[in-house]
């Protein structure tokens, strides 16, 4: 089998990105995706597991500051004095009444984070997998294989898509 790369469908491909298996593929559709990495789309459960593989847990979300209390400016100080501390006070209810969580902010950086933990391990993975793997064929597809005969328990969904020739 002599094909170029670029010829070969490895990934099951959706409209938004590549999935891990056929069965992801279905759970996206029904479900939405657990989270987006580049390209890639994961599952909820996908998403979840990575996150207690990295240790990582959802942000908390954060306390709204205190109202601000006004400046107390002393009575023998010249008018401009209080009209300052007026505006200054003003200005901080405004900052304090526009204030928004800034936890989804916080939370996309965590998870980009933990994208990038399993990008480097998954890299990793696949280089050591690499002299195992016949070319041309889909490295997940063996690691499932893999597990199968470990005895993991692996979806029957996933097996049979493992053991398809089809690449």
């Amino acid at each position: 089998m002599n094909r170029r790369s670029n010829e070969a469908k490895k990934r099951p491909p959706v409209k938004r990105g590549d999935v891990t298996t056929p069965l992801a593929e279905t759970m996206i559709a029904l479900l939405g995706p657990g989270m987006r990495h580049e390209s890639v789309l994961w599952t909820r459960d996908e998403t979840a597991a990575l996150n207690k593989l990295y240790g990582f847990v959802p942000e908390k979300p954060n306390k709204r500051p205190p109202r601000p209390e006004p400046e107390v400016v002393d009575p023998s100080e010249p008018p401009y004095k209080h009209e300052d501390a007026k505006r200054r006070h003003a200005e901080a209810v405004k900052r304090w009444e526009a204030w928004t969580d800034p936890l989804p902010l916080m939370q996309a950086g965590a998870d980009r984070n933990m994208a990038r933990h399993a990008m480097h391990d998954g890299l990793r993975l696949i280089a050591w997998l690499a002299k195992h793997v016949p070319p041309g064929t889909d490295p997940l597809k063996t690691l499932i294989q893999m597990a199968a005969l470990a005895g993991w328990d692996v979806s029957p969904e996933d097996m049979t898509w493992a053991e398809d020739e089809e690449v």
